[in-house]
């Protein structure tokens, strides 16, 4: 199984780096970067149990320190592989 972040999410996301964030180059760059560590934490199933089935990346957004979790924003999709 593939676990990819639901679009619900994905809109919250970016709204909250917009606000945080006021340049649009870095907006998108700091976006994929979170979504990209926290589906491939999310697809790790060790690194997944070592974080207690909660995704996670901390860093900074503009000037602001943030911890974002996904931890119940997940769909569950079937790999072509398993169908």
């Amino acid at each position: 199984m593939t676990q990819k972040l639901n679009q619900v999410y994905l809109t919250s996301l970016k709204k909250f780096i917009a606000k945080r964030e006021k340049d649009p180059a870095l907006q998108s760059r700091v976006f994929r970067d979170i979504v990209q560590l926290l589906e491939q934490q999310a697809n790790d199933r060790d690194l997944l149990a070592a974080l207690n089935n909660e995704p996670r990346w901390t860093g900074m957004i503009g000037r602001t320190l943030c911890r974002i979790t996904a931890n119940l924003f997940f769909d569950y999709e079937r790999d072509g592989a398993q169908r």
